[in-house]
């Protein structure tokens, strides 16, 4: 059961993902356990978390130099099975590629490390966005950018969400299933 609705919420997110149009806001941006790192060159970065959960304490960052860039986001200390992420880059140059992208687990000097799982990626001449999923949900995501030289990034804009347990997806698809029942006998 945990399994099929897990599948569920990843259709949604694939379907989501799809009919957006490019440079959309993901649809689950703001809801609980999300957060969003916004970074805009020179240095202007602003970090903010909507949820219950309290946030490991690494502090995020983006460090730039000419040939990488490399970000480190802190996460909520949750054990919801599933994170999805999407990544929003803009640049004038060269496409950045990834160089590493994963999830820390573990206490200081005891992590672990676990790939993400590419789902979708658009792209054109300025713009790159890509979506992910880990499970189950990291500490903090560690994200490596490899950039030409004369590449220039001018914003990453970079929004997680841990996806609610399987119980809330049931409450959240029973309520969505009442109300359409409701609106049938009312017509």
């Amino acid at each position: 059961m945990k399994r099929t609705l897990l599948i569920l919420a990843l259709v949604c997110f694939a379907l989501a993902a799809m009919t957006s149009a490019v440079m959309a806001d993901p649809w689950w941006r703001g809801q609980n356990n999300t957060t969003l790192l916004n970074w805009t060159a020179p240095d202007n970065l602003t970090f903010s978390h909507v949820g219950s959960g309290s946030l490991h304490d690494s502090v995020p960052y983006v460090y730039v130099n000419p040939t990488f860039v490399s970000i480190d986001l802190p996460n909520f200390f949750t054990n919801n099975p599933l994170k999805l992420m999407q990544i929003q880059v803009w640049f004038v140059g060269s496409k950045p590629t990834f160089l590493d992208i994963h999830g820390i687990y573990g206490n200081p000097g005891n992590e672990t490390v676990k790939d993400f799982t590419l789902l979708s990626e658009i792209a054109d001449s300025t713009y790159y966005q890509s979506n992910w999923q880990v499970e189950p949900n990291p500490l903090r995501e560690q994200i490596s950018l490899s950039k030409t030289t004369g590449t220039t990034i001018s914003k990453i804009v970079i929004d997680t969400w841990c996806v609610p347990e399987p119980s809330s997806i049931i409450v959240l698809v029973g309520g969505l299933g009442s109300l359409l029942a409701f609106r049938r006998r009312r017509a």
